[in-house]
């Protein structure tokens, strides 16, 4: 039997194991900026290399491994611009690398496809890569400009200046639901396109859409259980 259990990181983990169990975690050292050469370092370690919070890097990878969130996690307002730059990561990797890929790959299908539900397919992801496009573009003008605001802030930088009317609430309010219908296009391919010559493209389509949602769903967590609390503790911080 296959085991596909993936391990929960500690800091005194080897990285280089948790890595070899779950390819996933190429995607955390890429948005860390952090080396792929790991040796035998435990996560400690590497993180001590690369300066970056242990607490954080666990929090995150675990994340990727699968693991929900712990509700109390022990870090603090410095892990804003860090989070924040991982983020800004993540978003270079669906503009230019994985949406590109995907569009491609419908683009071969349509050549080997000639079934009219393709065209339902192509006008499908268009209006779902519109609508991804637009909340990404608004937290990197929006809101992520307004929590580096609201760190200076806080930090006491002299640099802060005046904080755009905004808040985190109002950026939990903004979340779509891009993954959903990630699903929905998932749907397409697998229940309602006829099946012609495509099958090698239609499965790297899958494949590629498999990744991406994977990929969000763990871009939400950060978010949601990482980002926002400490947002949210700073702005209460600064309101007594």
């Amino acid at each position: 039997m296959y085991n596909i259990r993936k391990p929960y990181m500690k800091p005194d983990s080897r990285l280089a194991e948790i890595v070899r169990s779950n390819p996933s975690m190429l995607y955390v050292l890429e948005y860390f900026q952090a080396d792929y050469m790991i040796r035998e370092m435990t996560v400690s370690e590497f993180c001590g290399e690369h300066k970056i919070d242990v607490n954080l890097f666990v929090a995150i990878s675990n994340i990727y491994n699968g693991f929900p969130t712990e509700s109390k996690l022990n870090l603090d307002a410095a892990c804003i611009p860090v989070v924040i730059q991982f983020l800004r990561n993540t978003h270079f990797y669906y503009r230019n690398e994985k949406y590109p890929e995907i569009q491609s790959l419908i683009d071969e299908l349509r050549k080997v496809n000639n079934a009219a539900e393709i065209g339902i397919l192509e006008k499908f992801f268009a209006e779902y890569y519109a609508e991804v496009d637009e909340h990404l573009t608004y937290e990197d003008r929006v809101a992520f400009p307004y929590f580096e605001a609201l760190y200076r802030k806080f930090t006491g930088a002299a640099e802060a200046g005046t904080i755009a009317k905004f808040s985190a609430s109002e950026y939990r309010d903004h979340h779509t639901d891009i993954e959903y219908k990630l699903d929905e296009l998932k749907n397409l391919l697998i229940r309602y396109i006829p099946v012609g010559h495509d099958r090698t493209v239609r499965r790297k389509l899958l494949t590629a859409l498999n990744d991406v949602e994977s990929n969000l769903n763990a871009h939400s967590a950060i978010e949601s259980h990482i980002l926002m609390p400490l947002v949210i503790d700073v702005e209460k911080k600064l309101a007594r």
